[in-house]
């Protein structure tokens, strides 16, 4: 009895050593590859953050929007939270001035149309 405890016990000691082992061999690669992950997820999440940021601060012809604050358009005379300050001091929504940037695309086509 005493020999098979002894050899259960003996058997029992070299898993817990044999597991412990690879334990101590596979646990830091795949801990270097969690986070690797967890630092290739965020780096995806920091580009699109950025991609948003960019998207929403600047035209589609990449220049950026000009300052704008809470006021009153001049050319629809309401009330807004987003108002854009243009360098000539007129004040304009953001609806508005998407018009304004579409009257003035449409005067620069017109422009090179006539200049063909």
């Amino acid at each position: 009895m005493i020999a098979q405890d002894l050899h259960n016990w003996g058997f029992n000691l070299w898993m817990m050593i044999g597991c412990f082992g690879w334990i101590i061999i596979l646990a830091p690669p795949v801990i270097v590859g969690l986070l690797y992950l967890r630092i290739l997820l965020r780096r995806g999440r920091i580009r699109r953050a950025v991609a948003e940021h960019y998207r929403r601060t600047h035209l589609s012809n990449g220049a950026p929007y000009p300052p704008s604050g809470r006021g009153v358009c001049q050319r629809c005379k309401l009330a807004k939270d987003k108002v854009y300050s243009l360098k000539s001091g007129t004040r304009l929504c953001h609806e508005c001035f998407g018009l304004l940037l579409a009257s003035e695309l449409a005067r620069r086509k017109d422009e090179e149309d006539v200049s063909k």
